[in-house]
């Protein structure tokens, strides 16, 4: 009516929500692309390139220590889930021929805490002494290093020769298979530590390392 309010019918409404000036509702602006909905918004990813580094770094400051060289890992492609760990784990076991003689066995292996089991099963030529069935101090040694160097090899994806070796012998291991559980204390850009166990087959203790292994990437080395 002249002069009064006009009150809008419901058509008015339904043309006012679709399209006219004024108040928009969120369906439309979705529509317009001003709302992306479940779509990925570039600057997201964005974002999540640079969060997804460790500790939120921006390329070409790579973390130190154990995420240093997960970070590592991460780069070269080498590590990326537990199968992954464990096929390194078996690569280090294989490639050694004097491993042939003891003939370790992969367990499991856990990159991102650098821990990895491995069983070496019982043969009568471990013997430390004729007539006598404990195994030898050399073969556990030789179990504890090789133990300690997988542990860090896994966690960095390339060898890592010993530079340091220390060994407690608490009890005479009995003939039986042994099982050792390597975890790596903390990996730097040069050195790595790792604490190693050996237990029997009944699963008590009969020694205990620690191992200091090189983790320098060679392949940088006069970069």
């Amino acid at each position: 009516m002249p002069g009064g309010d006009v009150q809008a019918g419901p058509d008015q409404h339904r043309r006012s929500a679709a399209g006219a000036p004024g108040r928009v509702g969120p369906v439309a602006l979705r529509h317009a692309g001003v709302f992306r909905g479940p779509g990925r918004d570039p600057a997201d990813g964005q974002r999540q390139d640079i969060q997804a580094r460790p500790g939120g770094r921006r390329a070409g400051r790579a973390p130190r220590g154990r995420a240093g060289a997960l970070y590592a890992c991460r780069r070269g492609g080498v590590v990326t889930a537990s199968d992954d760990a464990l096929a390194r784990l078996r690569h280090e076991l294989a490639h050694p021929p004097f491993h042939a003689v003891l003939r370790p066995e992969a367990v499991s292996a856990d990159a991102a805490s650098g821990t990895v089991v491995i069983r070496l099963p019982y043969q009568p030529a471990f013997g430390r002494a004729a007539g006598s069935p404990g195994i030898h101090g050399g073969v556990i040694a030789a179990l504890i290093d090789l133990a300690g160097h997988a542990a860090v090899a896994v966690q960095i994806g390339r060898m890592a020769p010993t530079i340091d070796l220390r060994i407690d012998y608490l009890r005479p291991a009995p003939p039986q298979d042994l099982t050792a559980t390597a975890r790596t204390l903390k990996v730097g850009r040069a050195v790595a530590r790792v604490d190693i166990e050996i237990r029997d087959a009944d699963g008590k203790l009969a020694a205990a390392g620690r191992g200091t292994f090189s983790s320098l990437d060679s392949s940088t080395q006069g970069e």
